[in-house]
């Protein structure tokens, strides 16, 4: 399996070093193909070049998925990187970048997770590491923790694949406390990166993704057209906003479609028919076909999904005889989704 590691000179080369000495131990069963850098002057290229690894660096954002496609590794492993990972990185390695993040991030969005004496765990949502260290203290937590998870389009958010806590004393301090747990990080890092290049086959590795995140079938369906579907959303949503109605956001769509080559059909008509009898007609904002896939895409422009927005898609879906919709809300905040999935 391969590894790209990407660091800054924000941190210390810690982790890096870790993820280093567990490739020697074959504990990982890994290569690092590059150490990639924001910065010239990081403390982890030490390390790098102390075991002659590839070293390149990245200082705009921007050239960092040319990079890492031209690298393709199996899993991107963020350890200090202090750059934003564009979107259109995130969807080019859906499930493949490791974070670790300062908090106790939950298994789902609205959830909580807790500590080993169970109290709540802080998620520390936005916060450096400095400042997330910090919080534990102010907030009087029991423990201080850690989570390494996938990177997803919701910030600070992603199957979380491990955790490590550190029980907080009366007298730490900023440094005191972040001393100890990051000796636990380090050892958090190795552990996942065990588990997941342990296996041999696709299937052992795909077998693992699944007990580390489960995954339904109907996730499944599509997975890698989706992707790109929700990589051109983003990119209508960063370049125009949330404030357009939408017949605008329609026509924005569709000219990056096209950009794309991606083969599509706007306002398409379908006859809704019961016993034989035609019911009238219904227009779909985009059908979309990518390979064996065809997908529809119906856009929307409220503050919150509705159940009559999803069950009007499902309709669609079984009117049309197709497998997957796709519900796109574009709001001040940003564009939210919604798979549906017709399997019946």
């Amino acid at each position: 399996m391969q590894l790209v590691v990407l660091i800054s000179n924000a941190g210390t080369g810690t982790n890096l070093k870790a993820i280093i000495d567990g490739i020697k131990n074959k504990k990982i069963d890994a290569k690092i193909v590059a150490v990639i850098s924001d910065k010239e002057d990081a403390l982890g290229l030490k390390h790098a070049r102390e075991n002659n690894l590839p070293i390149e660096i990245c200082p705009k954002k921007e050239n960092l998925l040319p990079l890492l496609q031209k690298l393709n590794p199996d899993f991107i492993c963020l350890a200090g990187w202090k750059q934003i990972i564009l979107d259109e990185v995130i969807l080019a390695f859906p499930n493949k970048i490791l974070n670790l993040h300062p908090g106790v991030i939950p298994d789902s969005f609205n959830g909580v997770a807790l500590n080993p004496d169970g109290t709540p765990g802080l998620w520390n949502k936005g916060m450096l590491t400095d400042k997330a260290i910090q919080n534990f203290l102010d907030q009087k937590a029991t423990h201080a923790g850690s989570s390494i998870h996938f990177l997803t389009l919701q910030f600070d958010f992603g199957p979380v694949l491990a955790r490590c806590f550190e029980q907080i004393k009366s007298d730490d301090t900023v440094e005191s406390l972040y001393g100890r747990l990051k000796k636990k990080e380090n050892e958090l890092y190795v552990e996942v990166l065990q588990r997941l290049t342990g296996a041999s086959t696709k299937h052992e590795k795909d077998e693992i993704r699944n007990i580390m995140y489960p995954i339904k079938n109907e996730d499944l369906l599509y997975r890698d057209e989706c992707f790109k579907i929700m990589g051109i959303l983003f990119k209508v949503y960063k370049t125009q906003g949330g404030s357009f109605l939408e017949k605008y956001y329609q026509k924005f769509i569709a000219e990056l479609l096209k950009e794309e080559g991606i083969e599509f059909q706007e306002q398409v008509p379908v006859k809704l028919q019961f016993n034989g009898k035609s019911m009238g007609i219904f227009y779909v904002d985009f059908v979309i076909k990518i390979g064996e896939a065809t997908i529809i895409l119906e856009i929307k422009k409220h503050e919150n999904f509705g159940t009559k927005n999803i069950d009007q898609v499902r309709s669609y879906l079984k009117a049309m005889n197709l497998k997957l919709g796709i519900l796109a809300n574009f709001t001040h905040s940003g564009v939210k989704f919604k798979r549906i999935v017709n399997l019946y």
